[in-house]
C-alpha cells in the first residue's frame, strides 16, 4: 500500500531542494538554469492539477496537509478552522511550490538581476493561468495572487523592485480579459483581488504604476466587446424566418418561456443575481433544451456550435462589465482618499495624446447616463466581494454620491445625455423610487463639487479632445484654450448637473406614474392574494362548516361551473389600486387580503346564524327541559360573547350547568371549542361560536331537523381577471375604461369633468381597479326545523331538574 504521507514529505524535500538550487544559481546569475528550474516548477504544478482531474483522491493525498486530512475525517471543526485560516499549512505542497518560487524572486532581486525577476513573475501569473482552466482551485488562487501581493507591496525603490511591481500589472489582462480557457466561477474573485491591488496603488498615490497597468490594458486589447441582445441571438441561431413565423411565436407563448428570454435579457443588463454569469448561462440552457424541438431549419451541428459560441461571448461581455464595475469601485475609492488625478487617468486612459479618436481598450466607466443608473441602482458593484475592501468603510455614502455626480457630469459634457433615455433599464418601481432618493440626497453635494476647485481643475469635464491631452501639447494657444474651458467647467455643476438631476427625478416619477396605471394586471399576484384570502376565509369559517359537516348536513359544489345556488352571493366588492395586482410592486397588499377573508369568513358565520337564529321560537330558560324531553338530536350554540361572560360569572350563572370539559362530545376535530351543558336531565354538546349576532342569545337546536348549508358558484362581472380558489371567486378589472364608475365618482366629488381638477381626478382613478371576492352560500332550512333561542339576560331564572 502507498504510503502517501511519505511521499507528500518526499515531495516537498524535492521542492525545497530545487529552490536552494535555484536561489544559489540566481545568485551566481545563471539565467538558462534558473529559467530551466522555473519551467520545471511549472509543469510540475501543471501534472499536479491534471493529476486532480484524473485522480482527485490520489490529487488530495498529495497536495493538502494529513493533519488536515486526519482533521476532516475525525470532524474536528476547531483543526479544520486553524488549517483553513492559514492556507499554507493547509496547502502544504502548494505552498512549498510558491515558496520556491518566491525564494528565486527575491534571491534574483538581491542581487539586482532584472531577467530572472521577470521570468519569477511571468511563472506565478503562468501558475494563476493553469488554476483557472480547473474546478475548485479557490483557495490556490487566493494563495498565488496574495503573493503577487507581497511583491506589490514592497519597496518600490531601484530598477528591480519597479520592474517587479511593473510586471505584476499584466496578471488580470493575461488570467482573466485575454483568457479563453478561464472557468467563469473565478471571475468575481479574481476581479476581487485586482480591486485589491489597484486600489492599495490609490492609497498609497503611486499614480506612475497605476498609469502602467493602464498602458498594459489598452494596449494588449484587440476591440471592444460587443453588448449582448437577446434578439440578435435568437436571430443568429435561429434565421429570421423562423422568428417571423406567427406558428413558431404562438408555440413559443403557449410554452411560456417568454421570462426565461426576459431572464436572459436581465442579465445582460446587468441585473444582478447569486452569480450573474451562472444565472445567466444557466437561464440561456433552459431556453434552449425547451426551444429546440420547435427548430426545424437549423442541424444539430450548427445548432451546438452557434450555442457554445453565444455563451462564449456571455462569458467575454461577463469580464468587461465586472472591469467597469469594479473601476466604478475604485473611482469611489479615490474620491474618498481625494486622489482626483487617478480619476483622470481612469477617464483618460484610453486617449492617445492629441487624439480625438477613442482607442479600442475596453471601457472603465459606463457608456452613458443608463448604464450608470443601472450600476447603482440594479444589484450591481456595491453587492460585489471587492465593492468596497481594503481600509475603506463598508459603505461611504458621500464618496459614493459624489463619485455619481462626477461621472454623470463627465456624460453629460462630454457625450451629452438625453434625459428620457437615462432610465431606459430601470422599470422596476422600488429602483426608481430609490433612483429618485438618491437624486434627492445627491443634491446637497452637487454644490460641495462646485465649489472644489482642485477637482475641476484636474478632471476638466472636457468635450472632446480631453483638455489632459491639450495640457501635454507645447502649443500655448492650446494650452490657453484648455485653461479657459476648465474656468468654464464650473457650469456642469452649476446648471447642468442639477438640471438633470431634477430631470431624471421627474421622468422616474412619471415611469412609476404610467406603470401603476398600463402595466397589465399579474394573474400570478392575483392568484397568490387570493390563495391567502382563502387561508384566512378557511380559518375563520372552518367552525360552521364543520358543524354542518359534522350532522352531514354540507355540501361544496363550488367547483361545478354554473352550480349556482340561487342568488345567495354575498363578498367585498372595492375599488382599490391597481399597484396591488401588479408585478415588481414596492408595496405588499398581502396583509388586506388576510383581513378580507377573515372579514368574508366572519360575515358568513354571523349570516348563516343569523338567519338561523331568525327561524328559532324564543323560549325561557325554564321551558328547556320539557323541550328536551321531546326528541334526540339537541345541541347549544352560544357565542364568544356569552362564553367569556359565563367565564366572569357575568351574564347568567351557568357556572355549573354550562362549564367547559376535558372531552370532546361530537365526532370533529375541526370543531375546536367542544363543552357539555347540563339542562334538566341532559348532557348537550356546547359549540362556541365566533357570532356576535344576535349578541348573548343562546341557539338551542336539533341537529336531525336543522337544515343543510350549501356553497354554488357566485355570480361574477365580467373581469380581465377571474380566478377561484375554493368557493371563493376573485375578479379585478382596471376601471380606466369604466366611464359609468368615474362619471358617480365625480358627482360624489361634484366636480366637471372638464374642469382642470375634474381632468386631474379623472386621471388618478386610471391608477384603480374594480375587486370582487365572492361566495355563494345558503341555509336550506329542514321542514321539519326544530330550533329556540334564549336570552342570557334571563338572571333570576333557575332549571329544575
Amino acid at each position: 500500500m502507498i504510503d502517501f504521507e511519505e511521499r507528500q514529505a518526499q515531495l516537498i524535500v524535492s521542492l525545497e531542494g530545487i529552490g536552494d538550487i535555484l536561489a544559489l544559481e540566481t545568485a551566481r546569475l545563471k539565467e538558462k538554469r534558473v529559467v530551466s528550474g522555473l519551467s520545471r516548477l511549472l509543469k510540475l504544478v501543471e501534472r499536479l492539477f491534471l493529476l486532480k482531474t484524473e485522480d482527485p483522491e490520489k490529487f488530495e493525498k498529495l497536495m493538502i496537509s494529513a493533519a488536515y486530512r486526519r482533521a476532516k475525517e475525525s470532524e474536528n471543526r476547531n483543526d479544520l478552522f486553524d488549517a483553513l485560516i492559514d492556507p499554507k499549512s493547509y496547502l502544504i505542497t502548494f505552498s512549498t511550490c510558491l515558496a520556491q518560487i518566491d525564494r528565486v524572486l527575491q534571491a534574483a532581486i538581491r542581487s539586482d538581476y532584472l531577467p530572472i525577476t521577470i521570468q519569477s513573475v511571468d511563472t506565478l501569473i503562468k501558475i494563476i493561468q493553469i488554476l483557472t482552466r480547473h474546478v475548485e482551485t479557490k483557495l490556490f488562487l487566493e494563495q498565488t495572487v496574495h503573493q503577487l501581493n507581497e511583491v506589490l507591496k514592497q519597496s518600490s525603490e531601484g530598477v528591480i523592485q519597479s520592474s517587479a511591481r511593473q510586471r505584476i500589472t499584466i496578471w488580470y489582462q493575461i488570467c482573466v480579459l485575454f483568457n479563453p480557457s478561464m472557468r467563469w466561477e473565478y471571475l468575481d474573485l479574481l476581479t476581487s483581488f485586482l480591486y485589491n491591488q489597484l486600489s492599495y496603488l490609490i492609497q498609497e498615490n503611486d499614480l506612475g504604476l497605476f498609469e502602467s497597468w493602464l498602458k498594459t490594458l489598452s494596449s494588449g486589447h484587440d476591440k471592444n466587446c460587443p453588448e449582448l441582445i437577446f434578439d440578435t441571438f435568437l436571430f443568429q441561431i435561429f434565421g429570421n424566418r423562423v422568428l417571423s413565423n406567427s406558428e413558431f411565436v404562438t408555440q413559443v407563448q403557449n410554452l411560456e418561456i417568454e421570462h426565461l428570454a426576459q431572464q436572459v435579457n436581465q442579465c445582460r443588463l446587468g441585473y444582478r443575481q447569486d452569480n450573474t454569469v451562472n444565472s445567466w448561462i444557466n437561464a440561456y440552457q433552459v431556453f434552449l433544451k425547451r426551444i429546440r424541438p420547435l427548430i426545424t431549419n437549423v442541424t444539430e451541428e450548427s445548432f451546438e456550435k452557434h450555442s457554445k459560441q453565444f455563451e462564449q461571448r456571455i462569458i467575454r461581455f461577463s469580464k468587461h462589465q465586472s472591469l467597469i464595475e469594479a473601476f466604478v469601485g475604485l473611482g469611489v475609492f479615490a474620491v474618498a482618499n481625494k486622489r482626483w488625478e487617478f480619476i483622470a487617468e481612469i477617464w483618460y486612459y484610453d486617449q492617445p495624446i492629441g487624439s480625438i479618436i477613442s482607442s479600442t481598450a475596453p471601457k472603465l466607466i459606463p457608456e452613458d447616463a443608463a448604464e450608470l443608473i443601472r450600476l447603482w441602482f440594479q444589484k450591481g458593484i456595491f453587492e460585489k466581494p471587492y465593492g468596497f475592501l481594503l481600509n475603506f468603510p463598508r459603505y461611504n455614502m458621500t464618496a459614493d454620491d459624489q463619485y455619481f455626480l462626477l461621472l454623470l457630469g463627465y456624460l453629460a459634457k462630454s457625450r451629452g445625455i438625453q434625459p428620457e433615455e437615462a432610465l431606459r433599464f430601470i422599470y422596476q418601481p422600488r429602483a426608481l423610487r430609490e433612483v429618485i432618493h438618491m437624486l434627492k440626497r445627491c443634491e446637497s453635494e452637487v454644490s460641495e463639487l462646485a465649489k472644489n476647485e482642485e477637482m475641476l481643475d484636474i478632471l476638466r469635464f472636457p468635450d472632446k479632445p480631453s483638455p489632459k491631452a491639450a495640457f501635454q501639447e507645447a502649443d500655448p494657444a492650446s494650452l490657453e484654450a484648455a485653461v479657459t474651458e476648465s474656468k468654464a467647467m464650473e457650469n456642469v455643476f452649476d446648471k447642468m448637473v442639477p438640471q438633470l438631476l431634477v430631470q431624471i427625478s421627474s421622468i422616474a416619477q412619471a415611469k412609476i406614474d404610467r406603470y401603476q396605471r398600463e402595466e397589465p394586471l399579474s394573474i400570478r399576484v392575483a392568484k397568490e392574494f387570493l390563495d391567502e384570502c382563502r387561508k384566512a376565509y378557511e380559518t375563520q369559517a372552518e367552525w360552521l362548516h364543520s358543524v354542518f359537516s359534522t350532522i352531514r348536513s354540507y355540501s361544496d359544489y363550488s367547483q361545478i361551473e354554473n352550480a349556482s345556488v340561487d342568488d345567495n352571493s354575498i363578498g367585498i366588492r372595492k375599488a382599490v389600486p391597481r399597484q396591488m395586482f401588479l408585478e415588481d410592486w414596492d408595496e405588499s397588499y398581502l396583509s388586506w387580503f388576510t383581513n378580507w377573508g377573515f372579514e368574508l369568513g366572519q360575515y358568513e358565520e354571523n349570516l348563516i346564524l343569523s338567519k338561523i337564529g331568525k327561524q328559532c321560537i324564543e323560549v325561557t330558560l325554564s321551558e328547556v327541559p320539557s323541550i328536551l324531553g321531546l326528541t334526540e338530536g339537541w345541541f347549544l350554540i352560544t357565542s364568544n360573547t356569552v362564553f367569556f361572560a359565563l367565564i366572569s360569572a357575568q351574564a347568567l350563572k351557568l357556572s355549573d350547568r354550562l362549564s367547559p370539559l376535558h372531552q370532546r362530545l361530537l365526532d370533529s376535530d375541526k370543531i375546536k371549542q367542544q363543552y357539555s351543558c347540563n339542562l334538566g336531565s341532559r348532557t348537550l354538546p356546547v359549540l362556541i361560536s365566533g357570532s356576535e349576532d344576535p349578541e348573548n342569545e343562546v341557539l338551542l337546536l336539533n341537529a336531525n331537523h336543522l337544515g343543510s348549508l350549501v356553497h354554488g358558484n357566485p355570480n361574477m362581472p365580467t373581469a380581465e381577471i377571474l380566478l377561484r380558489s375554493g368557493p371563493l371567486v376573485l375578479a379585478v378589472s382596471s376601471l380606466a375604461s369604466n366611464a359609468k364608475w368615474k362619471q358617480q365618482r365625480l358627482e360624489e366629488k361634484k366636480l366637471d369633468p372638464t374642469s382642470e381638477d375634474g381632468l386631474q381626478y379623472l386621471f388618478e382613478l386610471d391608477s384603480y381597479a374594480d375587486m370582487s371576492i365572492a361566495e355563494n352560500i345558503r341555509f336550506i332550512q329542514d321542514p321539519n326545523f326544530q330550533g329556540y333561542k334564549f336570552s342570557v339576560t334571563q338572571k333570576s331564572e333557575r332549571i329544575q331538574k
